[in-house]
């Protein structure tokens, strides 16, 4: 292999890597919003968590006709799903 061929590979295993911890860091984020808030902004995350959440699912509402047609569907009940557990995770935290 080739310096370049192995830096392009070396260059793209880093990026799967780092896709890989942000996605486990997202379904953490999900199903545990104000856990894996807390470290960041203290107790406030049993709150907040599902705020941000909220706007994740209202910032995809409002670029809707902009998304692809293939996902939008799915990243906007994802995100309204998400939303809604964030909040009812807040309330009986």
């Amino acid at each position: 292999m080739t310096e370049p061929a192995a830096r392009a590979e070396a260059a793209r295993r880093a990026g799967l890597g780092l896709a890989a911890v942000r996605v486990a860091l997202g379904v953490a984020a999900i199903a545990f919003p104000s856990a894996v808030a807390r470290p960041w902004i203290g107790t406030a995350a049993d709150r907040t968590g599902s705020v941000v959440l909220g706007v994740d699912a209202l910032t995809t509402l409002s670029a809707f006709p902009r998304l692809p047609k293939q996902g939008r569907w799915l990243v906007l009940f994802s995100a309204t799903g998400a939303a809604a557990v964030g909040a009812l995770s807040a309330r009986y935290a």
